[in-house]
Formats: C-alpha cells, structure tokens, sequence
C-alpha cells in the first residue's frame, strides 16, 4: 500500500490531505508518483494518519507491495533498465578497454573470457531483480 491507496482508505483527497498536512497539493502528487518524500513532510503525514514517521516512511515508498528500487525496476523493460544502470556503464568501459588492449598486443582473444563471465552474472543479477519487481 502506498500513500495513494492510504489516502484513499482515509477518504481523502488529494487537496484535503495537503490541507490537513499543512503541505501543498503538488506535493502530494509528488510523493505519491515519486514515492519519496523528505523528512518534515513524512512528519506532517504521519501526524494526520496518527502513525509514526518510520512506518509511514515505509508505506511512502512501496508501490504495490515492492520497495523503491525494484518497483522502478518494474516500470520499464528489462534492456532499457540494463542500458540505464550504472554498472551497465561501467561493464562495457572496462570491456573496451579489455579489447583495445587484446587489440594492441594481438595473438589470442583473451578479452572475451572476461566479457562472457562478467556479463553473465552482470545480466543475470540485473534479470533477476526486474523479474521479482515485475511478480510483484
């Protein structure tokens, strides 16, 4: 549950939460398209729903039943998730580099064991995390 779906099960609406919460209405709207939110107005939220500012941090930031990242995760598809990590960055600078080195010295094609190891459990951790966000 979300704070949409909180805010729906007090019966609220949006301007009426921001009323109570002494918070704007756009803020509102972004914390419940974001799921995130800073401390003072976790504050005033968790004041109006008449609970603590931990868990309604926890509620903030789950969308449907998934934590923050991997419910990211889930929105997109999984090779746009791979080409924005930034560890995606990171496997394909070294892996170039490997290449133009293989490249330079010649003789047998090492930079490819690297590649395949690297890469399979780059992909692999990366599908498994998109996966379980798009279960849930």
């Amino acid at each position: 549950m979300g704070l949409r779906e909180l805010r729906i099960k007090h019966s609220y609406s949006q301007e009426k939460l921001a009323d109570l919460a002494n918070l704007s209405t756009r803020t509102i709207q972004r914390i419940e398209k974001e799921h995130k939110a800073g401390g003072q107005s976790i504050n005033a939220l968790a004041k109006v729903f008449d609970m603590s500012a931990s868990g309604l941090k926890q509620i903030v930031q789950t969308v449907d039943g998934v934590d923050g990242e991997e419910s990211r995760v889930g929105q997109k598809s999984f090779l746009a998730y791979f080409m924005g990590h930034k560890n995606t960055h990171i496997f394909i600078g070294v892996n170039i580099a490997f290449f133009v080195i293989n490249m330079y010295l010649g003789g047998h094609l090492w930079f490819i064991y690297p590649l395949f190891i690297w890469g399979y459990f780059h992909t692999r951790k990366l599908y498994d995390i998109h996966k379980k966000a798009k279960m849930s």
